[in-house]
């Protein structure tokens, strides 16, 4: 997995939605479990 610098997210980019799908993809390794977990599609959350 590559690292990205928190200076390339700025806070205006990212909504509380896609927070909570990153904290989920990086809880449950995948984003297929991810998806699952959260109740959406996977492509939704890619």
């Amino acid at each position: 997995m590559q690292f990205i610098p928190f200076s390339y997210v700025r806070s205006s980019d990212m909504d509380i939605h896609q927070l909570q799908c990153v904290i989920e993809i990086v809880h449950c390794g995948s984003f297929t479990k991810a998806a699952a977990t959260l109740h959406i599609t996977r492509p939704t959350i890619s």
